[in-house]
């Protein structure tokens, strides 16, 4: 399992640069990143090589945070369709409800 960091940002102009300011600050590394916005914040969603002490970090710092296992499955790089297709399946056999998914192309994995 992976620990991956949800952290509610305002949705305006600048703010991720000054978000990951605090990351370089505190040499944290993002493996992994995807945002998902609304009018008036952002829902960034990260995998980081120090998620514990990014964890810290952030709560320290005010950010609202919260830290969620979450299970990386290895995929060929060929037949994305398929390979996720197999992956849903045998999740949803075992009762395993994926809740989001995103694709990080440079790890070649899908997280659920």
């Amino acid at each position: 399992m992976l620990k991956q960091l949800s952290v509610w940002l305002p949705n305006k102009p600048g703010t991720l640069s000054r978000f990951i300011d605090k990351l370089i600050e505190n040499h944290i590394e993002i493996r992994a990143i995807t945002v998902a916005e609304n009018e008036n914040y952002g829902l960034l969603l990260l995998l980081a090589d120090k998620p514990r002490e990014l964890y810290t970090i952030l709560e320290e710092a005010d950010y609202p945070v919260s830290m969620t296992d979450v299970l990386a499955v290895k995929i060929k790089s060929d037949n994305n369709t398929s390979n996720i297709k197999e992956i849903s399946k045998v999740l949803g056999e075992n009762n395993v409800n994926i809740e989001y998914l995103f694709r990080v192309y440079f790890y070649d994995v899908a997280i659920f």
